[in-house]
């Protein structure tokens, strides 16, 4: 049995599943990977008859309720049988390669047998431990859905964590982090291959990101009470995320004028000696002009319109 399976939690856009497929189900048939759609809409009009006549061994599987996006997400990672599972979002296209590369990366590091990979990022190396965790992973990309590899034989006993925190977006971090607090020592991969050969824009709310990152500071406070260091060092990465995350929302998700003030406010009393003058420059212009950081990004840092904002 190969030691990957590949989910993919879907709701209503299907838009993008077929291209996907198209790109990943050549790569699972020779590598024996397993490959299951768990959809999270009830009524969903996709026609499981059309994707099983063009794609038989992908399994597919409909909530009979919206369960949300988070434990759908959840559901993914429970449901794999295999050691290893990557859960892929629909809209993060994929390389022609991809399953090759990862299924040599997760061979590569057998014998160092890691809890976690995380894909895409700035440097490649072998780390171990919650200080290197929480030093070198980054807030604004590095828990992106794609970009992660999760060894199941070793966070199954973790994975009620993920459960406590399902409306915050971010339960896939929460879960790792409660991992390392009790495997202190336990092993993790940073890789510079990115599998993603194009991110589409997302469709979740930052709004709600956003209020759920201020739930999940009330988890973490918890989970590192004796940590103080730690949770600082937490605390003010995320506050760097959101203060990203709210400038996006009101630019690109038009967020309302009182929501956008109010949550400034909050992410600053985090730690206001981290406001510095281009955070308040940027509040000052989107309090007028709402499509002023759309256009910083697209014209100082020349980034196309169908990113989805993830990293200045």
């Amino acid at each position: 049995m190969n030691s990957l399976t590949i989910t993919i939690p879907v709701f209503n856009d299907k838009t993008h599943l077929f291209e996907q497929l198209a790109v990943l189900y050549p790569q699972i048939c020779l590598n024996g990977v397993q490959l299951k759609i768990l959809d999270n809409d009830p009524f969903s009009r996709f026609s499981i008859l059309e994707l099983s006549q063009v794609y038989p061994n992908i399994q597919y599987f409909c909530h009979p309720k919206n369960v949300g996006a988070d434990m759908n997400i959840l559901a993914s990672i429970l449901s794999c049988q295999t050691k290893w599972v990557w859960v892929l979002s629909v809209n993060d296209l994929v390389k022609h390669d991809c399953v090759n590369k990862i299924l040599d990366l997760l061979q590569l590091k057998e014998d160092v047998n890691p809890f976690f990979f995380n894909l895409g990022q700035p440097v490649s190396g072998t780390y171990s431990g919650l200080d290197d965790f929480v030093s070198l992973t980054s807030y604004e990309d590095s828990f992106a859905i794609s970009r992660c590899l999760y060894n199941c034989e070793k966070i199954k006993d973790i994975l009620p964590e993920y459960s406590r925190v399902v409306e915050t977006n971010q339960g896939q971090v929460f879960m790792l982090f409660s991992f390392l607090k009790s495997n202190k020592e336990s092993t993790f991969i940073l890789s510079e291959y990115d599998p993603i050969q194009k991110y589409l824009p997302s469709q979740w709310s930052k709004k709600q990101f956003i209020k759920g990152t201020f739930v999940i500071l009330s988890h973490y406070k918890i989970l590192f009470g004796n940590e103080k260091e730690v949770y600082k060092l937490v605390k003010e990465k995320l506050q760097q995320m959101l203060y990203f995350q709210l400038f996006v929302a009101r630019s690109y998700q038009k967020l309302g004028i009182v929501f956008f003030i109010h949550y400034f406010l909050k992410i600053v009393f985090l730690n206001y000696m981290k406001l510095d003058k281009f955070k308040l420059y940027c509040f000052i212009r989107l309090l007028f002009q709402r499509e002023y950081f759309l256009l910083y990004r697209r014209g100082v840092k020349n980034i196309s319109v169908v990113d989805d904002f993830n990293s200045l």
